[in-house]
């Protein structure tokens, strides 16, 4: 081995017993650490000191609401049925245009069954039947004022008389279409009471002749008797012609008109398609505005009156504003308009969410966003709605509701924390309460100020 070899040899050791040294210190340090005493052991365990636990009187304006949880739709559903036939009275009523979803204006043609026009006109009074000449009552004065708001001239008299038939052709010329008038049956009908006229009078004649003719007393008195005779047939079948032809001419078929309380309306769902026969529903239609319709309980219910101002909150957090417009009954869809066939959709009402009035003693409210703009994309979410009850004027002080205790006198007071763990008690008179806070104003002038704290639990 070379000198410098050897030189090397004793550095090279110290440096690995350097190393090892290091390694056992560091292997006692960390073992160290981890070997607690039973006296470190207990302290470790030992319960935190108790503290108190605080919070700071804050001033805000206070508002108190009541929440309704419902859904966002167009208001009004209401099921359209026809009162009765469309046209001449056809075995089959067969739908050949199907309602349209959208807006429905007066006037405007909702179906064709059979090929005929079935009429949107505004009214309270159901379309119930027939209106033929000689017609009277509520219904044709309604059809009278649809007409004139249409610009067909026509008087108010309640009477389908002949003045309204011919407005009624001119109504049905005007959007292409024919008004009914007497079908085949209905001519044949007209023509054997005429016929039946006739031929009354040729007897009443041929009987006049032949007495006439005749001279003995005897056979005068058969003749005589037999000119009577005739008199009366031909006077009873003038009658009978004259009461058919009372009601004959132009009409209205019962499931020509629908009659609806609100127009413009929303068509909302049709309910049959071509080639369906017409029995039961046919579309449902709904108001243009936006309601929520929801409940609550009975109890807080109480609290709510027509005109309150509530905010409207989506899933995504998007606010509205709305307007309570009905609570209990009049939020109900049977306490809206008559529902009859031929329609009759009172304003303002919705099905909701369906948990209007199924909780036990659950209350229906019905809200109406204002304005609703930004909401029609949203129809068919659900909203909660926050009914404003109450409001302090301004901002006042607030604490926690966890924060007023009641002393022995009875009467209520909060602690505000001092330095060193310490309190204070201060007496309150407490105000409105919302959202978990509640006014307080101290008994004492400036005992109590935005930014103290007081406790609401702890030690």
């Amino acid at each position: 081995m070379s000198p410098r070899g050897t030189a090397r040899s004793p550095k090279r050791l110290l440096a690995g017993v350097l190393a090892g040294l290091a390694v056992i210190t560091g292997a006692g340090w960390a073992v160290g650490t981890r070997l607690r005493s039973p006296a470190d052991e207990a302290a470790l365990r030992r319960p935190p000191e108790p503290s108190l636990v605080t919070s700071p009187v804050v001033r805000r304006k206070l508002t108190s609401t009541v929440t309704a949880g419902g859904t966002l739709e167009y208001g009004s559903p209401l099921p359209v049925t026809l009162a009765g036939v469309v046209g001449g009275g056809a075995e089959v009523q067969r739908v050949t245009r199907a309602p349209r979803p959208g807006t429905i204006r007066e006037g405007s043609v909702l179906m064709e069954v059979n090929g005929r026009p079935v009429f949107a006109l505004k009214g309270r009074v159901p379309m119930h039947r027939t209106m033929t000449p000689g017609t009277r009552g509520r219904d044709v004065e309604q059809l009278q004022a649809a007409l004139r708001r249409l610009g067909v001239a026509v008087p108010a008299t309640g009477v389908f008389d002949a003045a309204t038939a011919a407005a009624v052709r001119t109504w049905y010329g005007r959007r292409g279409y024919t008004a009914q008038e007497p079908d085949l049956a209905a001519r044949r009908e007209l023509e054997t009471l005429r016929q039946a006229v006739q031929t009354a009078e040729e007897d009443l004649l041929a009987a006049r002749h032949a007495l006439a003719r005749v001279t003995p007393r005897d056979s005068r008195r058969l003749l005589e008797t037999k000119v009577a005779h005739s008199r009366r047939n031909v006077a009873g079948a003038k009658a009978i012609l004259a009461d058919y032809l009372r009601t004959y001419g132009t009409s209205v078929p019962p499931g020509e008109v629908v009659f609806l309380s609100r127009l413009p309306a929303r068509l909302d769902r049709a309910a049959v398609k071509p080639g369906d026969v017409v029995d039961g529903e046919v579309a449902t239609v709904t108001a243009s505005t936006l309601v929520v319709a929801g409940s609550v309980d009975a109890a807080e219910a109480r609290l709510l009156r027509k005109g309150m101002r509530a905010t409207l909150e989506t899933g995504d957090g998007r606010r509205f504003t709305a307007v309570l417009t009905a609570t209990g009954a009049a939020a109900r869809p049977a306490a809206q308009e008559e529902t009859p066939s031929g329609g009759s959709a009172g304003p303002g009402r919705s099905t909701g969410d369906g948990t209007a009035g199924k909780r036990p003693g659950a209350v229906p409210v019905l809200l109406t966003p204002r304005p609703a703009k930004g909401l029609r994309e949203l129809v068919g979410d659900p909203v909660t709605a926050k009914i404003a009850v109450g409001a302090t004027e301004g901002e006042v002080l607030t604490v926690p509701v966890a924060a007023v205790v009641t002393s022995a006198d009875g009467r209520p007071r909060v602690q505000v924390e001092l330095p060193g763990d310490r309190t204070r008690d201060v007496p309150v008179r407490t105000g409105l309460a919302a959202d978990g806070s509640v006014q307080v104003s101290p008994v004492e002038p400036g005992a109590l100020k935005e930014g103290d704290r007081v406790v609401v639990g702890g030690a």
